[in-house]
């Protein structure tokens, strides 16, 4: 409020407003910092040993120190934060954004939040991750915080132990940065997943796109429609979930290639083990890095989710079909970054060889990264010959995943077209000989089948029927 008047002042501009948003961030990490050099004199002066001080916020509450001591809860109990008045500043703040909206100026970050509806905890990642964009004090602060001057970026960790007051904050902030969570979902921050780390030693950082939007010095609605409607901006898809894990059983494979699938499997979950076992020094590469080659619909997503049951984790896919050129770089950035365990590919034609929509220097680099990274690449394409001969010779497996067998097929169309009202003396035989059809097509087939069966549910439904559905 201006002093004397009682009226609300505005923000003269966007960056009038960050200035003072910045100043409360940093106030906040001095405050956090000097409580934390006191509690890490205190714990010198009583601990005798590491162990000591790897339990001190166990024996804290056991023995009487000067001062405050930590809580033992995940989140800080809130005593880093500056203390507000009643008239608290956050209430202060929100008024003089509201009256700067009044005026016609326009503020990127309060615009953001209203445009997805951010919570306060989200607003203040947003912040923490821009602030290092404007001043490397910030990164400074934050190393000196995290017990790693070197760090830079603020993690998962120090921004749950800053920003929550106890148990259930921080169980729904953590929550909020899954990769289903706004931030994420959008693009705005990418997590820089660190190898054999949990997800709170994973570093924050803001997109260099959102980055641009909220320094912009005039700022526009349509800059931030853009950022959220229309910047084709990519995320990963989750492809493990279902009704059920995927069960080996239930998939109508050949038994050696079935075989070859377990030996991916078995590759991530031992590799770390071989890598770290004494002998000769070898450049690391823990990625495993496949080429599944085979028709839509011959099993290859199913494979990957039964791979991804078998090791508890989740599978994440794009279909590249479905991207223009910039869409698939920014894809390989995300993944560079945030480096998700299992990761498949559809149409990876277009990432490298004639058919390719990026640089080759993007996609090598993609490919270089992944081979580092504790996981598994699955790309897929229909044929062989549709990736170049130096991406085969630099992949660990090629597989081949044919159309199923006439067995096969017998069993596919039995357990899809069960419980329909088929006519006596079902011609199973003619849906059996149509060889080109791969476990997807004769899936959508028999989905289109009940369709129509709904539609006309006093007609049984015959084999000519299911195969004029099928060329529809």
């Amino acid at each position: 409020m201006m002093a004397g008047t009682g009226t609300v002042e505005p923000f003269a501009s966007n960056w009038a407003y960050l200035k003072v948003e910045l100043n409360w961030l940093e106030r906040l990490l001095m405050v956090s910092a000097a409580r934390q050099r006191k509690e890490t004199r205190d714990v010198n002066r009583v601990a005798r040993s590491a162990v000591d001080r790897a339990t001190s916020h166990w024996w804290q509450g056991l023995i009487a120190l000067e001062g405050t001591i930590a809580s033992d809860s995940p989140a800080m109990d809130g005593q880093a934060r500056p203390p507000e008045s009643k008239d608290s500043y956050r209430e202060r703040l929100e008024a003089r954004i509201q009256a700067t909206a009044r005026s016609g100026e326009v503020l990127a970050l309060p615009l953001l939040r209203d445009r997805l509806q951010l919570s306060a905890f989200e607003k203040s990642v947003v912040l923490m991750a821009l602030a290092i964009e404007v001043n490397q004090r910030y990164s400074r602060l934050f190393g000196v915080l995290q017990g790693d001057e070197r760090a830079g970026v603020p993690t998962v960790g120090l921004l749950l132990r800053l920003l929550c007051r106890n148990d259930r904050e921080w169980q729904l902030a953590r929550a909020s940065l899954q990769r289903d969570g706004t931030l994420r979902r959008y693009g705005i921050i990418q997590l820089v997943h660190r190898p054999d780390q949990p997800m709170l030693a994973d570093g924050v950082v803001l997109a260099e796109p959102w980055t641009d939007f909220l320094l912009a010095i005039a700022p526009q609605p349509s800059h931030l429609e853009s950022l959220v409607t229309g910047s084709g901006w990519v995320t990963l898809e989750r492809w493990d979930i279902g009704d059920r894990p995927q069960a080996w059983e239930d998939l109508l494979l050949p038994p050696r290639l079935k075989d070859q699938l377990r030996h991916v499997r078995d590759r991530y979950q031992w590799i770390p083990a071989i890598a770290d076992a004494p002998g000769p020094s070898l450049p690391p590469k823990l990625g495993t890095r496949a080429f599944w080659v085979g028709a839509t619909g011959t099993g290859k997503v199913a494979a990957a989710r039964a791979i991804a049951a078998d090791l508890a984790e989740p599978l994440w896919g794009a279909d590249l079909s479905r991207l223009d050129g910039a869409a698939i770089a920014r894809l390989l950035t995300q993944v560079m970054a945030e480096g998700p365990p299992l990761l498949m590919l559809k149409a990876a034609h277009r990432l490298v060889g004639r058919h390719a929509q990026i640089p080759p220097e993007t996609f090598w680099q993609f490919w270089q990264v992944r081979s580092r990274c504790h996981g598994i690449t699955l790309l897929c394409a229909p044929s062989v010959q549709s990736l170049p001969l130096q991406l085969r010779q630099a992949v660990d497996q090629v597989l081949t995943f044919p159309l199923p067998s006439a067995s096969d097929r017998r069993q596919l169309w039995q357990q899809f077209l069960a419980n329909l009202p088929l006519e006596k003396n079902f011609d199973w035989e003619r849906l059996v000989r149509q060889k080109h059809l791969s476990g997807g097509d004769i899936e959508a087939i028999a989905r289109a089948t009940k369709i129509w069966s709904k539609a006309h549910p006093n007609q049984a439904i015959t084999a000519e029927q299911i195969l004029l559905l099928g060329r529809r």
